[in-house]
């Protein structure tokens, strides 16, 4: 007799995430909504990770393994897998609090008519303390259709693999994400999405992003103009696909993503990158900002190697103070 159907796939990709796996399928088990079914592609893994996962004793987990392809290829091998018509996602190092599918499921009733269901999430950082992000004109909790995507990801990009959920039908209209990118194959696919379709999001923080995790993609080494995300989104701005009332919203964005690579290669000691990618920023609304990261990256990259020792010594001495007060 075949299983129902679920209300909830959960994608969750794996390579080579050992020490994190355990606590990211256990934040799944943890949620509020249990009708679902957990889908761990192994891309190819080195270590323990896809047995960690095997030996949880939940008949809602089913392990599948395929040769290393990228994690694009892995999340378009759960989606095909899934027997639900929405599909969640989480990265194998990321975890779930117990109200993240219960948000979901309300946004969907909700906003049926949305091309993208997503929440806000935290950020444990070194002094211990959590960050939460911030986006342009969100308040925190607030909740509802994104008047635009682009705008509110002026900073932070207002989606996130590990806190997002999409509607099956959604990838057979635009696809699956892109394979063979490593980096911004994500934001590839939110784009792809925020062009088609409204945007339904709570800005609780509902998931966790642990950037200390092992395995990670170093993004100061990426080649900026092969972004596929930046790439699509010039393609669109030059044939004219994208909405009247997101055009400009959209160049911000491409110039405000460019100015962040920008400043990253400025600080990591590439200045002359940082330069060339400068150079191609063509928005009026970021003039401003452009000018003052050029004139920066003429800075010998040692006083960005300085100021980075004393905050991080700054912030030592303030948690031995709060230890040992005077």
């Amino acid at each position: 007799m075949p299983h129902p159907q679920p209300e909830i796939s959960v994608v969750v990709p794996l390579y080579n995430k050992e020490p994190h796996i355990e606590r990211t399928i256990s934040s799944v088990l943890a949620q509020n909504i249990q009708h679902i079914e957990i889908i761990v592609i192994d891309d190819g893994s080195t270590d323990n990770g896809k047995a960690i996962v095997s030996a949880i004793p939940d008949r809602r987990i089913e392990v599948i393994s395929q040769e290393n392809q990228g994690v694009s290829a892995a999340r378009n091998y759960g989606i095909r897998k899934s027997r639900s018509d929405l599909i969640a996602f989480l990265d194998a190092d990321d975890e779930w609090k117990p109200g993240f599918l219960e948000k979901i499921i309300y946004l969907r009733n909700r906003f049926p008519h949305a091309g993208a269901f997503g929440t806000s999430y935290e950020t444990p950082v070194r002094s211990g303390k959590t960050y939460f992000p911030s986006y342009a004109g969100i308040p925190k909790g607030w909740e509802g259709i994104l008047p635009s995507y682009f705008r509110a990801s002026f900073g932070m990009h207002v989606l996130h693999t590990s806190a997002v959920a999409i509607p099956k039908y959604v990838f057979h209209v635009i696809g699956g994400f892109q394979v063979g990118q490593n980096l911004g194959e994500d934001l590839d696919m939110w784009l792809r999405i925020a062009l088609r379709f409204p945007i339904a999001y709570s800005n609780y923080p509902l998931a966790v992003y642990h950037q200390d995790a092992v395995n990670r993609t170093d993004a100061v080494t990426v080649y900026v103009e092969k972004l596929p995300y930046l790439k699509r989104a010039e393609l669109a701005l030059k044939s004219r696909v994208v909405p009247d009332h997101l055009r400009n919203d959209l160049i911000e964005y491409v110039a405000k993503r460019k100015i962040g690579y920008a400043k990253l290669f400025i600080t990591s000691g590439k200045p002359e990158e940082g330069r060339r990618v400068l150079a191609k920023v063509m928005s009026n609304g970021s003039a401003t900002e452009k000018r003052f990261w050029m004139l920066l990256s003429y800075i010998p990259s040692i006083i960005f190697d300085l100021l980075r020792l004393a905050k991080w010594r700054f912030f030592a001495f303030m948690q031995r103070l709060k230890r040992h007060p005077l």
